[in-house]
């Protein structure tokens, strides 16, 4: 997941090999998860929450995939993910412009790989504008996440990214 997050935001980096990274690195590193330095005993606490094995000596052959409201409440609150979501903001600015249309269509294509129905489209139209009236009137606090921004965390913590293969 963690790799998928990076992947969509444009940042993950592709280098193969290389040293390991130290765990309390982790947040800050745009390497794959395969080269985050793990201890045996010690997994990250992420892996219980979206079904990884316990331990490095249990066999996982195929992962059993759950959808919890945890999963949701997780991404929506975790620093990372909303940074990954900031990046592609940025991103998908400066390749559409401010042509909200342009911006829906590249991120559904980013993040789902699919185009947004009629009524996906209807409704990020109406969540773009509330949200930019909220800014705009001066209710929402100057550091807030931006509309776009907050789209990507969202589209970025569907279970439907999570399943792509």
């Amino acid at each position: 997941l963690r790799d998928t997050q990076l992947a969509v935001a444009g940042a993950l980096e592709r280098r193969i090999g290389g040293p390991s990274v130290p765990m309390e690195a982790r947040e800050s590193s745009n390497r794959r998860n395969l080269y985050l330095f793990q201890r045996r005993g010690n997994p990250p606490s992420m892996q219980g929450l979206f079904d990884g094995p316990n331990e490095a000596s249990e066999s996982c052959p195929q992962r059993h995939v759950s959808t919890t409201p945890l999963h949701a409440l997780f991404l929506l609150n975790n620093e990372f993910a909303l940074r990954c979501a900031i990046v592609l903001a940025q991103r998908v600015e400066s390749l559409a412009g401010p042509d909200r249309e342009r911006q829906i269509d590249l991120l559904f294509r980013e993040v789902l790989s699919r185009p947004a129905t009629e009524a996906e489209r209807l409704a990020l139209h109406k969540f773009l504008d509330e949200e930019s009236a909220k800014r705009s009137s001066g209710s929402v606090a100057p550091n807030a996440p931006t509309p776009l921004q907050m789209l990507c965390h969202v589209l970025m913590s569907l279970s439907e990214l999570s399943s792509l293969e």
